[in-house]
């Protein structure tokens, strides 16, 4: 591969060579058919594998988020995962991911913490190995980003993250770190913002000195869409690909660069190496001018069954009390006649975050639905009980998973300015929030296009409905009879049109939009967004808790939606939205035997678990939502999974939070090392829920811990053993973590730091052993005297626990100095 890469480079003309360091339009890089070399599609992630098109174009698997994956703490269904990812990239003709999201959950205001696993660097690094060696061994690529301290939405284009070097290197460049080190990632993304005051993209330290030269990273740096700042600098610094396509800052830009010398013709070589690197990985390198392939969506019901297994794995039992003697769940559900489904999200299901993370999926299970599909002739019956709408909102017809489906919106592309004659391409999409990439076009390349959409709203309550289109093209929209029109505005003037209709509860009416581009230059994104404002009923809690009332049990849904947790937009607090924390009170008030599901993608405010008996933490779980939050209350699989992630009593309790989000163009990471856990440990703070903590339906029993040596030194390893014993009647799941504690340091270290987990599988009266292997990074730190890692001579203790508070055996350690 190597030589056929050099001979390549060797035949490529200048103009070609810059050719290759910009994006051919959204999601390619160019081919240069001359020479054989095939175009690179690469794909949005990491919850599934959109393809090219925001809105319309085939369905995608919806696979849970990142913080939902976390929740698992099995890296071996992350794997499994990974190659499944792989198989959807495969069905979109792409050949990269454009995931794992590594960034940390420094505090859970930012908008995409969901993207990411967890609050632990170590956590975030064995699962982004696991979920890169999926894809990759399935002959696919991954790409790990966003290098590197992009924790936060504010300002996210230009901010500047101040990092304490020891920080930066122990917690959030260690699943980088690890990505190329152990996996061989063969993408790294750059962060939009800067650290120190530069920015990622052009950041030598980041790029050339610790990727490349340090870490031996051989593989691409890509910027993330619209992160290329300049010309020359990000290229000496080491960034080849500027994406999107047509490049701004490369192409002819690039071109007179080099022509100056500003860029040497040694470094425009590198960078287009790494281009023909990642070709020869993708199997393009001799595609030539191969015909792209067609995108599809494949209903593999093996797939399938892993997104609900994935999704089930990461549900976390948060507490379970018992009511008149015995716990709440799982649910028997022979002993049921009814159950009230309550909630915003119940019936139509939060099952992602927002931004670039979305997919279109085929259908979503809402958890209504899954529980009537698991209880069979027991009387399910939902009421919404609040509202989390945030005004005006899209149209979103999601699915059931049953055959036929629901109809969504009918889609009709035409040529030219207006929809008329016959259309050129027909599709049924679930939003109404269209958006289109620059290089769709369906009418052929640069012709003129429109589009007309057809859909059925049917009201679920009396009231004035208000139905609104804002869009920067001519748009026109009828519902039923009544018109509004904005057929001419000028070139880029965003404006909107409204109807507003009075509707009973149950009576639908025909919508009608026609819009036309006005601007359809290379890099102008298409965006028509229609929403209506409904009305909300005053006696919605009312009937929740009437329906609660005559229930044998209640299972309330609480949360977010990606309008709340979304790429581009930082959460202002932790409360849950719309009344929600009433509606839980007065549930639980009317029927004891309640059950709070939280479906959200980072933590909210649990004021109100005290009155609860149990609670569960479901995340965004992707399209198998309802399914597996129904295995999961029916027992029919354990509550397994894990916190990834510190739930706080107070957003006040985050160690981050007296310097978030900053001020003045710089956010200083002013807790350094304290992140999460690390800092609840070194200030003493109450937790809500700890790191790592999770519920069983049955009960385990811990041996002694045992090490496989009482001292290590360099180049040395060390067993952590802990036999772990299922005493109760069912099978379950147990995750063992492994904490290191530095007792003698001398300098500032958190109190214990996650070096080892497993989770474990075990039958009634059966006895495992947790075993886990720690080396000498495992009591280092970051010395930045040295520029290096340390681990000092002296004690350490290991502790063994099932979270971060609940210890369950220690053992003491010594790291010896290497012989003088």
């Amino acid at each position: 591969m190597g030589d056929r890469v050099e001979e390549l480079l060797g035949e490529l003309t200048l103009d070609e060579k810059v050719s290759l360091l910009g994006g051919e339009d959204w999601w390619h890089i160019p081919a240069v058919p001359r020479l054989g070399i095939g175009s690179v599609k690469v794909s949005d992630g990491p919850a599934g594998v959109r393809g090219a098109e925001h809105s319309g174009g085939p369905h995608s698997a919806s696979f849970p988020c990142g913080t939902a994956l976390a929740a698992t703490w099995d890296v071996e269904l992350i794997e499994r995962v990974g190659a499944a990812l792989a198989a959807e990239l495969d069905s979109k003709g792409a050949h990269v991911i454009l995931a794992p999201t590594v960034n940390l959950h420094r505090s859970p205001l930012a908008g995409r913490s969901f993207e990411c696993f967890s609050e632990d660097p170590f956590l975030s690094a064995r699962l982004a190995v696991a979920y890169i060696n999926g894809v990759q061994r399935s002959g696919k690529g991954a790409t790990v980003k966003h290098l590197v301290a992009n924790d936060s939405e504010h300002e996210r284009m230009t901010i500047s993250s101040e990092v304490p070097e020891r920080a930066l290197r122990e917690l959030y460049l260690l699943p980088f770190e690890a990505a190329v080190r152990e996996a061989g990632v063969w993408c790294v993304m750059t962060a939009y913002n800067r650290v120190a005051g530069t920015y990622c993209s052009e950041s030598t330290d980041l790029i050339t000195d610790i990727l490349r030269d340090e870490w031996g990273f051989d593989g691409l740096v890509m910027s993330d869409w619209y992160g290329t700042h300049s010309t020359a600098p990000a290229t000496l610094a080491g960034l080849d690909l500027e994406m999107p396509g047509p490049p701004e800052n490369r192409g002819p830009a690039l071109r007179a660069a080099v022509d100056s010398g500003e860029v040497p013709t040694s470094v425009l070589d590198d960078r287009v190496r790494a281009v023909l690197q990642l070709a020869a990985r993708a199997g393009v390198l001799e595609a030539g001018a191969a015909e792209r392939p067609t995108e599809r969506y494949d209903h593999d019901l093996g797939r399938i069954a892993l997104l609900r297994e994935a999704a089930a794995s990461g549900i976390v039992l948060l507490q379970n009390d018992p009511v008149d003697g015995r716990p709440v769940l799982p649910l028997v559900g022979t002993a049921l006649d009814r159950v009230a489904v309550i909630g915003p999200t119940a019936a139509l299901p939060s099952i992602e975050g927002g931004g670039s993370a979305h997919v279109s999926a085929p259908y979503a299970v809402s958890p209504v639905e899954g529980l009537a599909a698991a209880l069979p002739g027991v009387e399910v019956v939902h009421e919404p009980g609040a509202s989390i709408r945030r005004g005006a909102t899209t149209i979103d017809t999601t699915w059931a998973a049953t055959e036929g489906g629901r109809p969504g919106l009918s889609v009709r592309y035409f040529a030219g300015d207006e929809p008329a004659g016959s259309p050129v391409r027909d599709e049924v999409v679930t939003s109404s929030l269209f958006r289109w990439f620059p290089g769709l076009d369906p009418a052929g390349p640069g012709a003129p296009w429109s589009v007309e959409v057809t859909a059925d709203f049917t009201a679920a309550f009396d009231g004035l409905h208000t139905f609104s289109v804002r869009s920067a093209d001519r748009v026109r929209l009828w519902v039923s009879d009544e018109v509004a029109d904005a057929w001419s505005p000028e070139p880029g003037e965003r404006g909107t049109v409204s109807v507003a209709v009075e509707l009973r509860a149950g009576e639908s009416v025909p919508l009608r939009l026609h819009t036309a581009r006005v601007d359809q230059g290379p890099d102008v994104w298409g965006q028509v967004d229609m929403r209506v404002l409904e009305p909300v009923p005053g006696d919605l809690a009312d009937r929740a808790v009437a329906a609660a009332s005559a229930a044998d049990v209640a299972v309330v849904v609480v949360g977010l939606d990606s309008s709340w947790e979304t790429e581009g937009r930082d959460r202002t607090d932790l409360s849950l939205p719309g009344g929600q924390v009433d509606l839980v009170r007065r549930v639980v008030a009317a029927n004891p035997r309640t059950v709070v599901v939280v479906n959200a993608g980072a933590p909210v405010e649990m004021g109100w678990v005290d009155d609860v008996p149990a609670v569960l933490q479901a995340w965004y779980l992707g399209q198998e939502t309802g399914n597996a939050l129904a295995d999961v209350l029916l027992g029919v699989v354990d509550a397994g999974g894990r916190l990834p992630t510190t739930i706080p009593h107070h957003l006040a309790d985050i160690p981050a939070q007296a310097h978030y989000p900053g001020a003045d163009g710089q956010v200083h990471y002013g807790e350094g090392l304290l992140v999460g856990y690390r800092g609840f440990d070194e200030l003493g703070i109450d937790a809500r829920y700890p790191f790592g903590h999770g519920l069983s339906y049955t009960a385990f029993e811990h041996g002694a811990v045992s090490l496989s040596t009482p001292t290590v030194g360099p180049g040395g390893t060390v067993e952590v053993s802990l036999p772990v014993t299922n005493v109760g009647g069912r099978a379950g799941d147990q995750v063992v973590q492994v904490y290191v504690s530095d007792v003698e340091a001398s300098v500032p270290r958190p109190p214990k730091e996650l070096k080892g987990f497993v989770r474990l599988h075990l039958e009634p009266a059966e006895t495992g052993v947790a075993s886990v292997t720690l080396d000498e990074r495992s009591f280092a730190f970051w010395d930045p005297e040295a520029h290096g890692w340390t681990a000092e001579p002296g004690e350490f203790e290991v502790l063994v626990g099932t979270s971060a508070t609940e210890i369950v055996g220690r053992a003491s350690l010594r790291w010896e100095a290497p012989a003088s």
